[in-house]
């Protein structure tokens, strides 16, 4: 049961049962922690579904940094050009406010990649502006899943494969469970032929 602090009110619950005979004590608990874990943790989890309800009444210009990588999540459930200028603002005000702030570079590396995929609120030089996003966002945080895969994603869309299988590969190194990498880096290894690993 997962309560929020402030108030005590009620965030999620679940029940697990498992056949204590037929695993180990110790298999069971690292499976139903897993499970807990990929529920509760991650953009589209239950806390951070939490803080975008609460922060949907804040103005976009009293943001936290953090608080613009929710809105990036919330605009990749909708993907509306109106929705990629209000993350697109609301993230390039945080890198100026937190310069060393890796997930706000590595959600900047996404939006100016859908500039030059998607024609959304262009502006000049897209791609590259998505390439030294991501490069910076890796430089800044070696170990983020977020910047890697953001990085191989905007390789992909440069058609330089070598250098999305090494982002892509990285990527799922740091985290082979996260369904978003997954999702994201599935897609684009089946476009880009190799069928089998991307299913």
């Amino acid at each position: 049961q997962l309560l929020d602090a402030t108030d005590g009110s009620h965030v999620w619950a679940n029940e697990y049962e498992r056949d204590l005979e037929a695993a180990g004590v110790f298999e069971i608990q690292a499976e139903i922690a897993a499970s807990v874990a990929g529920r509760l943790g991650g953009g589209y989890g239950e806390i951070a579904q939490e803080h975008r309800r609460l922060e949907s009444y804040v103005a976009p210009d009293n943001l936290t940094s953090y608080e613009c990588i929710l809105r990036l999540y919330e605009y990749w459930m909708i993907f509306t050009p109106e929705k990629h200028e209000e993350v697109r603002d609301c993230l390039e005000f945080a890198v100026e406010a937190e310069p060393t702030y890796a997930e706000a570079w590595a959600g900047l590396t996404w939006i100016y990649a859908d500039e030059f995929r998607f024609g959304y609120n262009t502006l000049p030089d897209s791609i590259q502006r998505s390439l030294d996003a991501g490069l910076k966002a890796v430089s800044l945080d070696p170990g983020s899943v977020m910047a890697h895969w953001t990085l191989a994603i905007t390789y992909f869309n440069t058609q330089e494969l070598d250098s999305f299988f090494d982002y892509a590969d990285r990527a799922l190194e740091l985290n082979p469970n996260d369904p978003v990498t997954l999702a994201a880096l599935g897609e684009k290894m089946v476009y880009a032929g190799y069928l089998e690993r991307g299913v």
